[in-house]
């Protein structure tokens, strides 16, 4: 989602934006052993055929990342498929749209790899609230609105961190741009922060190089795209703002190739998050 220039100006004094990497279209996919050439074969299976053949697909490898992504594919996709038992529903209210087009994915891959456990639809943020203050009279950036459509916490873990933010802005496909979308842009900065902040505070004992390493993934909804970023700290101490890619979830059986874009997002979270982990 891209900011508007008065909001990345206001912002561009406490925050870098950075652009994606080049070359990233289905760069963490690929990595994990089978799985692309698993989902290609899935795709191009009819309808009629698709839930026969679906769970006795296996995928052939040791790795249990892949494995674990293989089934977050077979889950998901079991819910697209009833989607497509009717014309796509179009409509206004974002909550419904949320939950039919976006939950299932990520509920997935939270229930699959058990790294994350969301909560859905209004999620009030934990974290005390950072102020960011904008400019010489301190007006906040978002006074008041800490409340997000998915908020995803480690599981397993001595602190609840809230690590995955999602905020959706879904209104009729045919109009344009929601302009609140751009609230929401700067509202995920915003709430990305304050949990960076929270996570400082229950660190205290850490060293600063460490501190920079943590990440707090974002996730814009934006009708049907979806866009991953993430925010740290630089070792220069500024916070940084990188996209990391985007992807657009079907709504049709005749678009479903699309489901290669969102499933290499879903990819780069477990990477990330698996990576995190051993660490």
């Amino acid at each position: 989602m891209k900011f508007q220039s008065r909001d990345r100006d206001r912002l561009q004094q406490f925050v870098e934006f950075l652009p994606p990497a080049e070359g990233q279209i289905v760069g963490s996919l690929k990595s994990l052993d089978g799985v692309l050439p698993f989902l290609k074969e899935i795709l191009d299976w009819p309808h009629e055929d698709f839930l026969r053949k679906l769970f006795s697909l296996e995928l052939e490898t040791d790795d249990s990342q892949s494995k674990e992504m293989a089934r977050i594919v077979q889950y998901t996709l079991v819910d697209f498929h009833k989607q497509c038992l009717q014309p796509p529903f179009i409509t206004g209210h974002e909550r419904t749209g949320f939950v039919d087009i976006v939950v299932p994915v990520f509920s997935a891959m939270a229930k699959v790899t058990g790294l994350i456990q969301f909560y859905w639809c209004e999620k009030t943020l934990e974290c005390e609230a950072a102020i960011l203050s904008l400019n010489n009279d301190h007006t906040p950036l978002m006074a008041g609105r800490k409340l997000l459509d998915a908020i995803g916490v480690t599981a397993n873990a001595t602190t609840a961190t809230e690590m995955i933010l999602i905020e959706c802005s879904r209104y009729p496909l045919s109009h344009g741009i929601p302009s609140h979308a751009m609230d929401d842009a700067v509202k995920l900065v915003s709430c990305s922060i304050s949990s960076l902040l929270q996570e400082a505070e229950l660190r205290k004992g850490a060293s600063f190089s460490k501190f920079c390493e943590l990440k707090i993934l974002a996730i814009q909804v934006v009708k049907n795209k979806l866009t991953l970023s993430y925010l740290n700290m630089s070792s220069s101490g500024k916070w940084q703002w990188t996209e990391h890619g985007w992807a657009t979830i079907p709504l049709t059986w005749d678009t479903r190739i699309q489901w290669i874009g969102v499933f290499d997002i879903v990819s780069k979270i477990i990477v990330k998050k698996k990576k995190k982990k051993e660490h």
